[in-house]
């Protein structure tokens, strides 16, 4: 049977418009660890490649299990249910995995550092106690810092 050249590029765009695309692919995984900067990497790349793919929300929900391991992939489980868009799936990651509240968790840690200190160490802590205090604000999201 012969085709023309017009009959062939309908047929190939007939093909290739239901190829539905997938994580199958994919060589990064995640799983689980409660980490901002592990979460937003994995996001990252995640939402890089489904765009490159042109992976739809549904189909890249539906082909997340390839991706998640651990408790990551324990979790979905339980939640996927309720998640339809991509940016539903990322926001609920962020919110179970990432620290949500840097803010806070800067505050507290500061606030504990300063309690501890004995007589001894609020001598050291003038010699290098700014220090280690700008290194946890180095932790704030830049538009709460301060300086």
């Amino acid at each position: 049977m012969a085709m023309s050249n017009e009959q062939f590029q309908q047929l190939l765009s007939t093909i290739t418009a239901n190829k539905r695309g997938t994580f199958a692919s994919c060589t990064f995984t995640y799983d689980g660890k409660k980490n901002s900067d592990a979460v937003e990497a994995f996001l990252a790349a995640a939402t890089v490649f489904k765009s490159t793919e042109k992976i739809s929300d549904s189909d890249a929900l539906q082909s997340l299990p390839l991706l998640l391991r651990d408790e990551a992939a324990v979790w979905w489980q339980g939640v996927k249910t309720g998640v339809t868009q991509w940016e539903d799936f990322c926001t609920k990651l962020r919110h179970t995995f990432a620290r949500e509240n840097r803010h806070s968790w800067c505050t507290t840690k500061l606030h504990m550092k300063s309690r501890r200190r004995t007589l001894r160490q609020k001598r050291l802590s003038q010699e290098r106690g700014p220090c280690s205090r700008w290194l946890l604000l180095q932790h704030l999201p830049s538009h709460s810092r301060l300086i």
